[in-house]
């Protein structure tokens, strides 16, 4: 063989290689892209739950003040009730007495 079939043996060798190297970068690249791709969906994962989990704190606080609050509906509801027993009882008394002085009255 000529020198130049030499050379050009060895030039065909040097862009094999070259093509080879390349696609290798390439390959690693898309991997690399792939990795920093999936980085940055789990941090915005991340963030979503950490919001979440705040909006479910502040559910649990609005609930416990909303608990609170029924409760003391609830013990208002009570004391309303007996007050109005009381009332009623009281009118009942005076009610009567009443009755009982427009017939003597009467009689």
């Amino acid at each position: 063989m000529c020198a130049a079939c030499y050379q050009d043996v060895h030039l065909e060798l040097l862009r094999k290689k070259i093509v080879s190297l390349e696609e290798r970068i390439s390959n690693k690249s898309e991997v690399e892209r792939a990795k920093d791709e999936e980085s940055v969906r789990s941090r915005k994962l991340m963030k979503l739950a950490e919001k979440y989990k705040r909006e479910l704190n502040e559910a649990h606080v609005e609930l416990r003040d909303l608990r609170a609050r029924c409760l003391t509906v609830s013990e208002i509801q009570v004391s309303l009730f007996f007050s109005l027993l009381s009332l009623y009882s009281k009118t009942n008394e005076l009610v009567g007495q009443s009755v009982g002085w427009d017939q003597s009255i009467d009689g």
